[in-house]
């Protein structure tokens, strides 16, 4: 059996600024700082899923995905193509880091989880950041 969750809710893009806005608002009603390249996770699914399913599986497939065509000169971000830009050839290359994280290495408690989950994407920020700065491959940095 898959699960598939994307703790963000929907993707970030400059284009859209309310959706910015509302993750600055929800990292500010948890105490956390905002990321440079990401949303702050929502954290309810994960531990629905955990609470009630942490038995049936092994591992969470941790995958982050990276267009390198939406790196522009000094550390600037452009959008990241939609499914049909991709499917057209305007965006051919992808960069895919996963990690395979084996369930008994996620905290129990919901807080505990919570806090895992930011600091898994906090890792995924800081990455994207160093990536976005310099001209090395995810694969370099």
């Amino acid at each position: 059996s898959w699960i598939i969750l994307y703790p963000e809710g929907t993707f970030f893009d400059r284009i859209y600024p309310q959706v910015l806005a509302n993750s600055r608002k929800y990292s500010q009603k948890l105490g956390r700082e905002p990321f440079k390249n990401l949303l702050i996770p929502r954290s309810r699914a994960l531990r629905v899923i955990c609470k009630n399913f942490r038995h049936r599986f092994d591992a969470i497939l941790d995958i982050t995905v990276i267009y390198p065509n939406t790196r522009g000169p000094n550390g600037e971000r452009f959008s990241s193509p939609s499914i049909v830009e991709y499917l057209a050839g305007v965006h051919n290359e992808v960069e895919i880091i996963m990690r395979y994280i084996e369930m008994k290495e996620l905290p129990e408690s919901d807080n505990d989880l919570e806090k895992w989950l930011y600091e898994l994407y906090r890792h995924k920020d800081n990455l994207m950041t160093e990536y976005y700065s310099s001209d090395k491959s995810i694969c370099e940095i």
